[in-house]
């Protein structure tokens, strides 16, 4: 039974030391830098790429690259004078062929914390400190206060930074996006299976 407890609380206190829950940065695509313009004259189209990594979202990244899917900063500068939609009148197109974006409630069910894999945390409920006074140890269950505390932390952290990820998508996104002429759209998208080949915007109106 003693050697079952050590596994245990060494296995707890390796899961405390390697998976904490994080915090979610903005991406905030109004402020990356863009270079190059892939559209036209009439319609200007950039983007970029690993904004998830370069936000500082690791994360959120390890689970974008798990999932094979790619969150794409864009900017888009209308100077037409006829109204652009995304999945109307206009799409967003890799190697000369549309590709699918997914929805913010998609991209989310993939890519995000597993707040339950938090409840882990109590297996250092166990955890028991020994304190020797002169010739008398006393004991005391430590455990019992840590490991709810650090899950329930943890479970916290988690479902906050996934909130706001979802948030940020839904504020940016583009899907059924009505952009008049004069304006400046920026936005986030979802891409299933991009080969990071060159993104285009392809309009028809």
């Amino acid at each position: 039974m003693t050697n079952l407890k050590s596994i245990i609380l060494f296995g707890a206190a390796l899961l405390l030391l390697t998976s904490c829950a994080t915090s979610y940065k903005q991406i905030k695509p109004y402020k990356l830098n863009y270079s190059g313009n892939s559209g036209t004259n009439e319609v200007e189209f950039s983007y970029q790429t690993n904004v998830l990594t370069t936000s500082g979202n690791k994360k959120y990244a390890n689970k974008e690259s798990k999932n094979d899917i790619s969150i794409v900063a864009v900017r888009i500068i209308n100077n037409s004078s006829e109204e652009i939609t995304l999945g109307k009148n206009a799409s967003i197109q890799s190697n000369y062929a549309p590709v699918r974006l997914l929805s913010p409630t998609q991209i989310t069910s993939k890519i995000k914390q597993n707040a339950g894999a938090y409840l882990l945390y109590l297996l250092l409920t166990p955890m028991e400190l020994q304190v020797q006074v002169n010739d008398k140890i006393d004991t005391y269950n430590i455990g019992y206060v840590i490991g709810p505390a650090i899950s329930l932390l943890n479970i916290a952290n988690a479902s906050g930074a996934n909130s706001a990820f979802g948030k940020e998508l839904s504020e940016f996104s583009l899907l059924d996006k009505t952009i008049q002429p004069g304006e400046t759209v920026y936005g986030l998208v979802g891409i299933s299976n991009y080969s990071y080949s060159q993104l285009t915007l392809s309009t028809s109106y």
